[in-house]
């Protein structure tokens, strides 16, 4: 088995504001991680901190979009996979990883999610399209409906999933800092000790 981390998040940016007025939701922006240490942290969303309108594939762990919003609020579910289903979720975001500069946001799509109408483009992605598409291209879960109408709170609803954190991101990142500097010293003495 392995696990895997939906994560939920509200930075309040105007973006995100005017999302929100659409879905009156708590979290309007949703990502797939695929590591403990949250450093695969995997969505379509800006390329740069500073400029929301280019938006496509991206590893927010590399871009640090988290820093520049340290204010984020955040609901992390947890979901446990066979390994099968782990590999083809890696294989498939492989495909965006290798051919970064073939994707792009999806604005259009997004007009037509809110206005309830799926617009699916070629090469072209918002969050929630991104996370649900890969989900359920590898055979994890089965939306009941069009993956360009999904919204963040519908990964909420996923069965199998498991609230693992949900308040502040940079407590939870930092809480995730301190158990790696630990597991570091313990390693740290146990290697000492062989000697």
């Amino acid at each position: 088995m392995k696990v895997v981390y939906i994560l939920l998040t509200n930075t309040e940016s105007i973006l995100s504001s005017s999302i929100r007025l659409f879905t009156n939701d708590p979290y309007n922006h949703v990502s797939l991680v695929l590591n403990e240490e949250f450093t695969e942290i995997y969505s379509f969303g800006r390329l740069k901190k500073d400029n929301p309108v280019i938006g496509g594939f991206v590893n927010e762990f590399e871009t640090k979009i988290y820093d520049h919003f340290d204010k984020t609020n955040c609901l992390i579910l947890q979901l446990n996979i066979s390994d099968f289903e782990y590999a083809e979720l890696v294989s498939q975001i492989g495909r965006f990883k290798y051919n970064t500069t073939h994707y792009k946001y999806n604005l259009v799509g997004y007009v037509g999610f809110v206005v309830d109408y799926p617009i699916k483009r070629k090469n072209a992605y918002f969050c929630s399209q991104f996370v649900g598409e890969i989900l359920q291209n590898s055979g994890i879960v089965n939306f009941d409906k069009p993956i360009e109408l999904l919204k963040p709170n519908d990964f909420v609803h996923i069965k199998n999933s498991k609230k693992l954190y949900e308040g502040s991101l940079k407590k939870f990142v930092t809480s995730i800092k301190k158990v790696d500097e630990i597991y570091d010293m313990i390693r740290l003495v146990m290697i000492g000790s062989v000697k």
